[in-house]
């Protein structure tokens, strides 16, 4: 399923960036948005197609110029500032034997990335999860402490109940066993984790919007300010090519009976006209409209209207000095939206 991806660790951990990696800031409104790349994971192939004729996914793949044997696919985590409060979307794949054992080491740039920009794990205010697989709740603790300890955490509803089944198969037991894990900490800490669901309003200006079917409790987030909106998909799409062009092609944990259920496809017409998309594990400027998010979530008829997708890497050197930290974070001289 996974492909272990192994750099030269002296030599980054000997450069003056250390395991930095790369980001990209925007601004929704009065909400400063930065997208974090936490690493990158090697997936084999078959892993994005299970219900697909492996010859069909190796000839799109090849047809536009991508490898056939693995895919690397990048991590990407979202920092939002908003007023008085720093929120990150998801944690990543953290850097724990588990994780390296399936990924490899080059993963496990969040923290360092923060740093970077100037924000401790300490400033970090709320924390949502998306859902509960190990490249999103992976950063939460580290031997068995909390790596943002003064963050209120939020975790889907259903994603917290799925998460509490006796009835898990064998095959991905280790994968539950791991996410529970990680979060045992906030569980322990008592009001630390909160728990939402489709519709609320997670922190002000974030918008949870449910997503069933990658995951039990899969939610997509929207960024709402002045008018001006972020569609957070996560793991709705998988990858740029082959589940834009087969949105009915299924990944490895996909629960397509649960995607079914959850009815009316329509949403990202009424809620996300309009809106700007970044898809987290694309590579940049990948393209998405709200028709292919509409066939990969249900079964409804998707209504036309187009999103644009932002997610162009700023890759720091010591020769790109970065703007000056406002508050904690670094000002951005990038886009307005």
């Amino acid at each position: 399923m996974f492909r272990r991806l192994e750099e030269d660790t002296v030599a980054s951990e000997a450069s003056p960036l250390g395991r930095a990696t790369s980001f990209y800031r925007l601004h929704v409104g009065e909400h400063e948005v930065v997208v974090i790349n936490d690493g990158t994971i090697g997936v084999t192939l078959p892993f994005f197609a299970v219900n697909a004729p492996e010859n069909e996914v190796r000839a799109l793949m090849e047809a536009h110029g991508l490898g056939t044997e693995f895919v690397p696919l990048p991590v990407g985590n979202v920092l939002v500032r908003s007023g008085e409060r720093l929120v990150l979307l998801d944690t990543g794949t953290g850097t724990s034997d588990f994780a390296r054992g399936l990924f490899g080491n080059r993963i496990g740039g969040l923290l360092p990335t923060l740093e970077l920009i100037g924000v401790s794990p300490e400033a970090i205010t709320d924390v949502v999860f998306s859902h509960a697989h190990i490249d999103h709740v992976g950063g939460t603790s580290a031997d068995g402490r909390l790596v943002f300890p003064n963050a209120r955490h939020y975790m889907p509803q259903l994603e917290s109940d799925d998460l509490q089944r006796d009835d898990v198969p064998e095959p991905v037991a280790p994968f539950y066993a791991f996410g529970k894990r990680q979060l045992q900490p906030v569980a322990a800490n008592d009001g630390q984790l909160s728990l939402y669901g489709d519709g609320d309003e997670v922190v002000p200006g974030i918008r949870a919007i449910a997503t069933l079917g990658h995951s039990a409790g899969h939610h997509a987030l929207m960024i709402e300010s002045r008018g001006q909106r972020l569609l957070l998909p996560f793991d709705v799409l998988g990858h740029h090519v082959l589940h834009l062009r087969h949105p009915d092609w299924s990944m490895a944990p996909d629960q397509p009976q649960v995607a079914v259920e959850t009815g009316d496809g329509c949403w990202r017409a009424r809620r996300t006209r309009g809106s700007r998309c970044s898809c987290t594990i694309f590579p940049s400027q990948a393209s998405v409209s709200s028709r292919d998010i509409a066939m990969r979530t249900a079964t409804s008829p998707p209504v036309e209207g187009a999103l644009e997708a932002v997610t162009p890497w700023h890759v720091p050197t010591l020769r790109t000095p970065l703007p000056p930290c406002v508050d904690g974070v670094a000002s951005s001289g990038g886009p307005r939206s």
